[in-house]
């Protein structure tokens, strides 16, 4: 099974994958160009790197 910390990892890695595509759609023009969606994938890649940088030092802090 997963640790908690792995899953944080994980999570915020797929925040900030989802965040860069969403953003590529709407410059490649299959999504449409709005202040709110850009607000939105801006938030989710900031709140992925967060999390998933907890989680990178919880994994540090229980190796030592």
């Amino acid at each position: 099974m997963l640790n908690n910390e792995y899953v944080e990892v994980l999570v915020g890695g797929a925040m900030m994958v989802t965040a860069v595509a969403v953003a590529f759609l709407m410059v490649i023009g299959f999504l449409e160009k709005d202040l709110l969606i850009s607000f939105v994938t801006y938030a989710a890649s900031l709140a992925g790197f967060a999390v998933g940088l907890h989680g990178i030092f919880m994994i540090h802090r229980g190796k030592e």
